[in-house]
């Protein structure tokens, strides 16, 4: 399905998730970690795939499959008014929730309304002006009720960052709860998505989740899915016994997987791993910033931390893109000498940075302990060039709170850079976790806010283009590292792809619930 959006009303409509014969069968799922929180929008884990596992009990309005084209979901069809800059979903008539009653359009405007009161941190409501319903059900079976969402201003990643991610909670449920981080009950995660869950065991990270046989878009593929606590050495041997089917993977192990036969695929995470720096201090010279880039020898990083198995990353926002930035800041000692010391720091005889008082410099790194490698790898090379550098391996936490306080000179931090480009703006201004709160660049920050509301593709993407040519020349942040992420699974249980620009708003992870539970053909599934 092609989805454009016109200058006048156009209705959209694509095929149907196509319906599915039972599988008699359970699908199980390896996890090193395990407990991601209970699979409820408000109790989920922020990180990690939480996200991705809910989405297995809560349907949004549209989804993505692996191509990374939108399809319906809970709406079969939908279409955008320009003029009055309002989509319109009719719903499926059939979708209900897993307590039996049936999915309205008032639970969908009472989900816009709720998350955007409570905050829903994955998805950003604020530029919707209104959301109403339109229609009850037709008089005919297949017509179903109609919802409009109407903006407040032309805004680009509507599909993908809001319909496409947003789930659809039910209004009989959540209406009386007047805090939902509080709400872990049973009943909180009742959702209309082709999975129940069952069982939640936080303390042996296990969740056991049922089919919702009366899905409407066809019974699911699996009796039952599985996610249990297990590192991938125990895991590789529970997958020859056949009692695990898939499991994300390190690097070091996928050969021994593809030794034991086992299908290992890999996509460039588009997550990458990017040097903050603390410009509201010691780097607010945008002249030191750009003097220690130079000093980082990032293809020695990736053959290093990654033994080859990566990429150096493009001093942008988009990775996929390949251009002058893919190229940006090679190594050049004699550079970073002369912006170095123009900054008003000096190198010794004996090559030793020493700050404007003439004081030996010793910068501050962050890391979190599952960048330890990166971040050993790294301050050795700055120690070289002339630098001493304390180095803190934090938890998210602690990290997120010495970030909080100005704790830090440099810090190793990654988040997604898949999905709609909008995240740029996101990170660039902290309003998402792990951002480089840089608000210094008033031309930046103008030309971020215009992509948005630009709904002309090749105008948004030289806006874009635009901002990151700013974006790279003032470096707020230094992208160091795009990761590789690896999957591992049986082919005759199951089929897992990638999904283009990564699941929903843009998660880089398998698991896209479309390929797991309706398009596997080694499932017997039918067209």
């Amino acid at each position: 399905m092609r989805n454009r959006i016109l200058t006048q009303a156009l209705l959209i409509t694509s095929l149907l998730l196509p319906s599915v014969a039972f599988a008699k069968n359970n699908l199980t799922i390896a996890d090193t970690q395990g407990d991601w929180g209970v699979l409820a929008p408000f109790l989920h884990s922020a990180r990690g795939p939480g996200f991705v596992y809910t989405s297995f009990v809560f349907d949004s309005l549209i989804w993505k499959d692996a191509n990374g084209q939108l399809q319906p979901l809970l709406a079969k069809s939908w279409r955008y008014n320009a003029p009055s800059q309002c989509y319109e979903f009719e719903l499926h008539p059939k979708a209900n929730w897993q307590d039996g009653q049936a999915v309205t359009a008032e639970d969908v405007v009472f989900s816009f309304n709720y998350l955007k009161e409570h905050n829903y941190r994955f998805v950003d409501l604020k530029p919707i002006k209104a959301v109403t319903q339109l229609r009850q059900q037709g008089k005919h079976q297949s017509q179903g009720e109609v919802v409009e969402v109407c903006m407040a201003q032309d805004y680009a990643p509507f599909l993908t960052n809001i319909a496409a991610s947003l789930p659809i909670i039910p209004k009989h449920i959540y209406k009386g709860i007047a805090n939902p981080l509080q709400f872990n009950q049973q009943p909180a995660a009742t959702g209309s998505g082709a999975y129940k869950m069952f069982e939640y065991n936080r303390a042996k990270g296990y969740y056991r989740l049922k089919a919702h046989t009366n899905y409407h878009l066809g019974v699911p593929a699996y009796d039952e899915v599985r996610i249990v606590r297990m590192s991938p050495q125990a895991a590789l041997s529970a997958m020859k016994n056949k009692q695990v089917d898939a499991i994300s993977l390190p690097q070091p192990l996928v050969k021994l997987y593809q030794d034991a036969g086992f299908k290992v695929i890999k996509k460039l995470s588009n997550h990458p791993t990017r040097l903050l720096f603390n410009h509201q201090n010691l780097f607010a010279d945008v002249n030191r910033r750009q003097g220690l880039a130079y000093l980082i020898d990032r293809q020695a990083l990736v053959d290093i931390a990654y033994r080859g198995v990566a990429e150096v990353a493009r001093v942008g926002y988009r990775q996929a893109v390949s251009d002058a930035l893919s190229h940006a800041y090679l190594k050049d000692p004699t550079t970073a000498q002369s912006l170095l010391t123009a900054s008003g720091w000096r190198l010794t005889p004996q090559g030793q940075w020493l700050d404007a008082a003439s004081k030996p410099l010793t910068l501050r790194l962050l890391a979190t302990p599952n960048a330890e490698l990166l971040a050993v790898t790294l301050a050795n090379q700055l120690e070289q060039a002339g630098f001493s550098i304390t180095l803190k391996l934090e938890p998210d936490l602690q990290l997120a709170e010495r970030l909080a306080q100005s704790e830090f000179d440099l810090a190793l931090l990654s988040s997604s850079h898949e999905g709609d480009p909008d995240r740029f703006r996101l990170m660039l201004t902290g309003q998402q976790q792990r951002g480089d709160g840089y608000l210094a660049d008033k031309s930046l920050l103008t030309l971020l806010d215009e992509q948005q509301q630009t709904l002309d593709t090749d105008k948004r993407a030289a806006l874009l283009l635009e901002a990151e040519k700013i974006y790279s020349q003032q470096l707020p942040s230094f992208p160091l590292v795009n990761a590789m992420n690896f999957v591992a699974f049986n082919p005759a249980k199951v089929n897992i792809q990638f999904t283009q620009g990564g699941i929903a708003l843009g998660i880089p992870l398998p698991y896209n619930k479309t390929t797991l539970f309706f398009k596997s053909a080694v499932n017997g599934l039918k067209e």
